[in-house]
């Protein structure tokens, strides 16, 4: 994993602050800044909870337009962690973003 927190970027109220490896290169292959291409990543992000499952700790989104670098585009899962869900009530306690390919998982 690779702390990216220096982006100062946040995503539904907390901070982005690890990417892995598969997900750092891509950045680093990608001719835009890393912080703009994460963002548009958290931005098509969907919640892959069922109806069953809590909601709001696990999301897909994909990283594209990688071909001409060699580097096939990828499904991504953005994942919470470092919190504590309070189910009583629905909220989230602190917490962080990771982005990740799932194959890293």
């Amino acid at each position: 994993m690779i702390d990216v927190s220096s982006l100062e970027l946040h995503w539904r109220g907390y901070p982005v602050t690890l990417v892995s490896d598969g997900v750092a290169a891509r950045l680093r292959a990608s001719s835009h800044p890393a912080g703009g291409v994460l963002h548009g990543v958290l931005q098509e992000a969907v919640d892959t909870a069922e109806s069953d499952e809590p909601s709001g700790w696990l999301f897909e989104s994909h990283l594209a337009g990688f071909a001409h670098v060699g580097l096939p585009d990828a499904k991504v899962w953005i994942e919470r962690f470092g919190g504590v869900r309070d189910l009583d009530i629905g909220k989230h306690e602190d917490g962080q973003w990771s982005v990740y390919l799932p194959s890293e998982r």
